[in-house]
């Protein structure tokens, strides 16, 4: 069911074929991200990483761990930057949560759960009553999310959220219905 679901919704994942045009538009480091990469990582490996996480940042609205990134991607950026050694990237893991604050800093991401969990509900009650398809309400959290710049959270929490408030509205629609029939006794 969250397979079917994700795929008829606007969450941003990888292409299963990332085309060469794909690559250049969406991955191709510009300048400024190879200053940042240089300010804040030491060392080619780091550097490649930084940006790697960085460009999948900018097209997700999220970060995927480092092993779900196709090779790819992987692959230009470190052509595209001249780090072009073909050893395998082993960064430790407190180095990435460290990037990714500087990252998040540095595009003014929103990650505050509570904030993002509030909005999330706003938008559900704003639009469930008025969308016949559940993906459709995932829709538009997704585009109001990426709007006011929050990082996105993963689908499945998305999912149970989105979910949970709206069983609660359909609930309390029921609720208002049953309340007003009139018993009639024949």
């Amino acid at each position: 069911m969250l397979i079917a679901l994700i795929e008829r919704t606007i969450y941003p994942r990888f292409s299963r074929i990332i085309s060469k045009n794909e690559l250049i538009k969406l991955y191709t480091p510009h300048h400024e991200d190879i200053s940042i990469a240089y300010k804040y990582a030491k060392g080619l490996p780091n550097i490649a990483v930084f940006i790697v996480m960085l460009k999948t940042f900018k097209v997700l609205n999220y970060f995927p761990s480092y092993k779900s990134i196709p090779n790819r991607i992987i692959e230009h950026i470190k052509v595209s930057t001249n780090i072009c050694d073909n050893n395998e990237i082993n960064v430790s893991e407190k180095t990435i949560q460290k990037y990714k604050l500087i990252i998040k800093r540095y595009l003014n991401i929103i990650d505050d759960k509570e904030f993002i969990t509030n909005l999330v509900l706003k938008t559900v009650i704003e639009f469930d009553p008025i969308m016949e398809h559940p993906a459709d309400v995932f829709n538009a959290v997704i585009e109001i999310l990426i709007k006011n710049n929050c990082e996105l959270p993963a689908f499945s929490t998305l999912k149970r959220v989105i979910n949970s408030k709206r069983a609660a509205i359909n609930n309390d629609i029921f609720e208002y219905v049953f309340s007003n029939l009139k018993i009639r006794i024949y």
